[in-house]
């Protein structure tokens, strides 16, 4: 996941960056439910407002939408 540039989304009140920070558990390479989730890093602003947030998501996503 290194050396991966954000995605960054720009609309006309704002803007949404994503970032994948990792895996959520590096250490459990070989478990279905456990070894495809990422962490999400993301900064959003809207309509002047602002916020951070880190979350775990399933890799699958990632997949499935692009394809």
């Amino acid at each position: 996941m290194e050396n991966e540039r954000p995605a960054i989304f720009e609309g006309p009140t704002g803007e949404l960056r994503l970032e994948v920070e990792g895996y959520q558990f590096p250490d459990v390479p070989n478990d279905e439910w456990d070894s495809n989730w990422l962490v999400i890093t993301g900064d959003a602003v809207l309509d002047g407002r602002s916020w951070r947030f880190r979350d775990p998501l399933p890799y699958y996503i990632r997949t499935t939408a692009s394809g």
